[in-house]
């Protein structure tokens, strides 16, 4: 098994969740040797390790997340186990700058952010779909990332206008939004939450 190693961002304890979509995208698309048609990551739990990225499935491993890509010619299920390996390492990530170039309408439920390439596309539209979950449906909670399906083709940094829109809620427990990069919608996001 492969192991994809990770540094915690700031002073969090646990893997960001666009960082496992990051890597993983990564890793498939180096294996494939070609691009993605669709990309999906479902998250189980937080991640506080390195994680193992493997095509077969352990039952006696504990699944942190899974990651199912398709391409011309495959369609292929990665599991990313938790791994015996700690992360010790962390570096800066300003979420507060992402929020401080976006334009949020929330009475549409909608957050866009134009010229901006300095996190990723994942990792920009968490946040943005944080922050409005945040103020339109509860900021008595942790808002907490569990999925990303893409649709499309897609690269992970962009210049393009992002736009994130809360297309539906189940009170705190389950957030769907829609993700679009230009203008082309790419796919929908999950969130989740917990108590403070």
């Amino acid at each position: 098994m492969k192991i994809l190693e990770f540094e915690f961002k700031d002073d969090r304890n646990y893997v960001h969740g666009p960082d496992i979509f990051n890597k993983a995208y990564t890793e498939a698309k180096a294996e494939l040797g070609s691009s993605l048609d669709t990309v999906k990551l479902s998250c189980r739990a937080m991640a506080n390790t390195n994680l193992y990225f493997s095509t077969k499935f352990y039952s006696e491993r504990e699944i942190m997340s899974i990651f199912e890509v398709t391409n011309s010619e495959n369609k292929i299920k990665y599991y990313l186990y938790s791994a015996d390996s700690v992360i010790d390492k962390s570096k800066p990530y300003h979420e507060s700058d992402i929020v401080k170039n976006s334009v949020f309408d929330h009475q549409k439920k909608i957050a866009n952010i134009k010229n901006y390439s300095r996190y990723s596309i994942s990792e920009v539209s968490v946040a943005l779909l944080k922050e409005l979950c945040k103020h339109i449906i509860s900021n008595d909670v942790k808002w907490v990332f569990v999925g990303l399906d893409v649709k499309s083709p897609m690269e992970l940094y962009t210049e393009s206008n992002i736009e994130v829109k809360i297309e539906k809620n189940i009170g705190t427990k389950m957030v769907v939004a829609r993700v679009k990069v230009g203008t082309e919608v790419i796919g929908n996001m999950k969130f989740s939450s917990y108590g403070k």
